[in-house]
């Protein structure tokens, strides 16, 4: 009986291998590669403003007098630098005032630009031709209170 078990038992098994055999094997599906980036540049930035040859001129702390000084900013004891950047016309005047570091103060930054708007007054930046152009100037003004 062991002898007919074990037979049956080699037979089911070879029997079980041929099925298997011919059974379609089962196929991977294809691997799919990414796709693949390419690089590509970044956009180049847009190209530098040479600067004049003659920059724009003027002795901007000569504008600025004690009596500016904002009534605002003496009653709150404000106090502070501002650093401001002036777009400067052909004709040497100031056609744009913005503040690039606040002082702290809505009174000191806004006199400040009010002030250069109305009153500074620039040597025109030339260009390598000698002809006027427009120009860019920074610059910084330090307000403290006024004695008394």
């Amino acid at each position: 009986m062991v002898l007919l078990a074990a037979v049956f038992a080699l037979l089911f098994w070879g029997w079980q291998q041929d099925w298997t055999d011919d059974a379609p094997a089962e196929r991977e599906a294809p691997a799919i590669e990414p796709p693949r980036r390419v690089p590509v540049d970044p956009p180049s930035p847009p190209p530098a403003k040479d600067p004049p040859a003659q920059r724009a001129q003027a002795n901007l702390a000569s504008y600025f007098t004690e009596d500016d000084y904002p009534t605002e900013a003496i009653r709150k004891e404000e106090q502070g630098a501002v650093a401001f950047v002036l777009a400067v016309s052909p004709e040497g005047r100031v056609t744009a005032c913005r503040i690039a570091t606040s002082s702290g103060s809505a009174a000191l930054d806004g006199a400040t630009c009010r002030i250069l708007r109305s009153r500074a007054r620039f040597r025109p930046a030339l260009d390598e031709r000698g002809q006027r152009v427009p120009d860019e100037m920074r610059g910084r003004i330090k307000w403290v209170l006024p004695p008394g």
